[in-house]
Formats: structure tokens, sequence, C-alpha cells
């Protein structure tokens, strides 16, 4: 989704890494959002460090510590080369052969068989036993060391009402030190925060890398943390085995992880130990509620390993506990009525819902199953959370509930140019600008600046200039704005 640069802190003399996105595409700039917005809340040694993020141009960047090292899928890759068969055994294997596949890093078998200047037949096993000469290529101790330590860092991510949503051995840098990090943050989804409290997520997440999805996050459903268990669990596969629990196109890659049970490790690999073959089954269980559930679990499973899990240099902040929510019950006729609105918001008539109750009786969670609902019907749907009100919104400026709604305006507008800004901003996005960096300082509208004029004035110019607005952009694009939390605004 993006590009990377080598870049200097001229404050710190320090070489960072800068991230911005590669094409300009809506979706695009709203991933490296979500990536600046997760990483800004954590902070661990197993994740990598925001330093600095802004926007130049209208374009979203952040700059993170430069990591150096290599990532688990670059050990894959050797632990492949490593454990090649010899030619005898190649001869009485022969027929289980496949040529010409990718591996996790992009590399192809005949990239792999050239790359130390020597002719070497690389190519990966179909699925007959002891085609490997060594389990994890004969660092099995080492690499389940590094999975003990990445699930403390997943235990706190977690914690922190995040989860990862593309999990993957080359989104895990391995220091020189050999301790993990956790990058790419750009499918991340905010489940919570430290203090338990939900957090309303509206997107439906459909992204991520097929070989490690969970079958929740597949068929769009609302996530938890067993989805990057899940992740997890094909990851782990992928290191004692070197190679993914489940092959093929695709879609078949897809149909497999909803419906295929997923292979032994002892089909690969020879003299598995039987604990690491019931962990990786657990975490590779099809129902999330039968899976395991808590990455301090997996853990305290691979705790044989510990003597081979390398310290932390640094302080480790404290890991929060959570609970997972029920399901959602009792709510059909509130829903229904729900649809029935999103169903004449499709045929372009409005409508204001207000869903009211005691704490705790579960209206975030209603506002949630809404919005994947209005999802698969076809409307876009933002959603501003608690957040957005009381100290932090007084502390932000006037508009920060609607901030997620001019990022979407702002993207779009740097997806389809100047036509289509005018079309959305008009007059109005000079004063909007001096609210949300994001759409831009170029704009050339006439409105006048608020600061000039007494408050109750600004106030309702101000309001006006949304109101047009939300009413050019949702011309062409139906829309469900959800507020969250709205007892808590102050007037």
């Amino acid at each position: 989704m993006g590009v990377v640069y080598r870049a200097l802190d001229e404050s710190t003399a320090q070489h960072v890494a800068v991230k911005t996105v590669r094409l300009v595409e809506s979706s695009r700039l709203s991933q490296i959002r979500r990536e600046v917005q997760s990483l800004a809340r954590l902070t661990h040694p197993g994740v990598v460090r925001i330093l600095d993020h802004g926007v130049d141009n209208g374009m979203p960047w952040y700059a993170m510590e430069l990591l150096e090292g290599r990532t688990l899928g670059s050990i894959v890759t050797e632990s492949l080369r490593r454990s090649a068969p010899n030619a005898e055994e190649r001869s009485a294997t022969a027929a289980t052969w496949s040529t010409g596949r990718s591996f996790v890093d992009g590399t192809s078998d005949t990239a792999l068989a050239t790359a130390d200047g020597a002719p070497r037949d690389v190519t990966r096993a179909s699925g007959a036993a002891g085609v490997f000469r060594e389990i994890a290529g004969g660092q099995l101790a080492q690499s389940m060391g590094v999975v003990q330590r990445l699930c403390e860092v997943l235990a706190y991510v977690h914690g922190e009402g995040v989860l990862h949503c593309d999990l993957k051995p080359s989104n895990v840098f391995v220091t020189p030190s050999g301790k993990p990090v956790l990058v790419d943050f750009g499918l991340a989804y905010c489940m919570g925060d430290a203090s338990g409290r939900e957090q309303l997520e509206a997107e439906i997440l459909t992204g991520g890398s097929a070989r490690y999805m969970a079958p929740e996050q597949i068929r769009g459903e609302s996530l938890d943390p067993r989805c990057d268990l899940y992740a997890l669990g094909c990851l782990v596969f992928e290191l004692i085995t070197g190679r993914s629990p489940f092959d093929g196109s695709v879609s078949e890659i897809i149909d497999q992880h909803l419906r295929r049970p997923p292979p032994r490790l002892g089909q690969f690999v020879a003299e598995v130990p039987e604990d690491l073959e019931r962990l990786v089954a657990r975490l590779l269980v099809k129902q999330r509620r039968a899976r395991l559930g808590y990455a301090r679990d997996v853990v305290t499973a691979l705790a044989r390993f510990e003597a081979y899990a390398r310290p932390w240099d640094a302080p480790l902040p404290r890991v929060h506990t959570y609970l997972y929510r029920p399901p959602l019950v009792g709510r059909q006729s509130v829903l229904a009525r729900i649809a029935e609105l999103q169903e004449r918001a499709l045929a372009r008539h409005g409508h204001l819902m207000l869903i009211s109750g005691e704490s705790g009786v579960g209206k975030t969670r209603l506002a949630a199953e809404a919005a994947r609902q209005a999802a698969r019907a076809g409307l876009l749907v933002v959603a501003s959370g608690s957040r957005a009100f009381g100290l932090e919104a007084e502390r932000s400026g006037p508009l920060e509930p609607l901030r997620p709604f001019l990022h979407i305006v702002a993207d779009r507008c740097a997806e389809y140019g100047e036509s289509e800004r005018q079309r959305i901003l008009g007059e109005d996005g000079a004063l909007l600008a001096q609210y949300e960096p994001a759409l831009g300082s170029g704009n050339s509208g006439a409105s006048l600046p608020p600061r000039q004029l007494p408050a109750r004035a600004a106030r309702n110019v101000l309001y006006r200039a949304l109101c047009n607005v939300l009413g050019a952009f949702s011309e062409t694009t139906p829309l469900l704005m959800i507020l969250d939390d709205l007892h808590w605004g102050t007037s």
C-alpha cells in the first residue's frame, strides 16, 4: 500500500524510516491514517516506534524507527534452504515435488536456487512426510523462542484494544539480537481501549493476506484477538514446516480456511513434539469460540523454549486483561428498523435516529452491528466514538466528532482531483481546511474565517459549511454517520 524512504532526522542526526502512500487512492490514504492512529497508542519494544506524523499537500505520512535485521519470512526461506533434501532423498520422493512456486518474501524457487551462486534444487514439497531433514531447519528452539516473545507483544497490543489483522512472517522483524518487532499496522482494527470500554469501529475489514486470514475475517464478521491468533497458528506452522497450512490459488486458499481441516505438522516434518502439534491445532480451529483465546496462553504453552527467548532490552509496559464480548441477542426488531431506514437512505431519503439507554446495555455494540449491516447494504459508514467528545474534543477543536468524515472527504478529493474538490468543498474548502489540515491549504473559497466574526455567527457559518459538504458528498455516495457516546458532548 505504501512506500518507505530511508531519511535523516535533522534534529537528532538519526536515520529513520518515513512511510507514505505510493498511489493516491482513498483506501490507501485511509490505511496509513489507521496505521498512525494505532501506532500512536502503542508503546512496546516489540512494536515499531512511531516518531512523528503529519500531512504534506494533503498526503499523510509518518516517521518510524529504522529497523535493522531480517523478517520471519526470510528466516522461513533460509530454513527451507537448509532443510532441502539431498540428492538421494530427492530421488526417493521425486513424485511429491513441484517447482515454480513463490515463497513468503516473494522470491521463487529458481531465485533461491541461484541466490548463493551455486545451482541448487530448493523446490517445495507438496506433502510427503520426511521431506525436510530437520524440523524448522534445525532451529526449532530458537524459532519458538522468537514466537514466545512475539506472543508477549500480541498480548500487550490486544490489551490496548488493537488487532493487527495482517499478522504474517513478512510483518514480523527480527532484530540482530533476536527480538521480534511487529510492523505494518495498515489493517489494524481498534476494538476498545485499555479501560475495557468498547470502541465503535464502523469499517468492515475484508483485506489481509489470504494465507493467514481467519475464517471470520474472510466473512467480514466482527473481529477480536482470536483472528490474530489464527494467523499466528499459520505463522508457526510455516516456521516449523517451511510451508503454509493451506496452499493453492487465492480462491482455493480462502475456501480451505473456511472448510478444510488444517493438516498436521507431522505430514511435512518428522519428530514433531506433541505439545506443538496440539498448540498449532488449537490455534487453527475454524470456530473462534473453540480456538485458543489469549496470546498469554501461547506464551505459557511455549514455556519450555523460554531459555531461547532473548530478553527485552527496555522496560515493558503493563499488559491489560480483557474479556470477549458476547453475541448480540434481543436486538432484532431494532436492527430491522435500522435496515428499513438504510434502504430509504439508499433511495436518497435522509433520517435521524437516536439510540438511548442505560450505560452498559450495549448501545455501542448495537451501533457496530448496524454499521456492518449498512456497509453490506452499500452505504459508506463513518463513525466517531468517545474520543471525539468531552475534554479531548475541547482540546482538538469543534469539528473533532466529524474528523473521520473530513478525512474521507480529503481522501476523495486527493484521489479524484480538483473537479471533485470543487464539487464537494466549493467555497467552503478554505474554511474547513482551517480545522482539518488534510483538506489542504490551497482552497480558494470565499467563506469568511470564523475568527473574524462574533462567536455565534462564526459557529453558524461553520455549521452551514458542514451541511453543504455533507449534502454534496452524499449526492454520489449514500452515507451512514454514527456519533457514539453523544451524551459526553458539551453544548
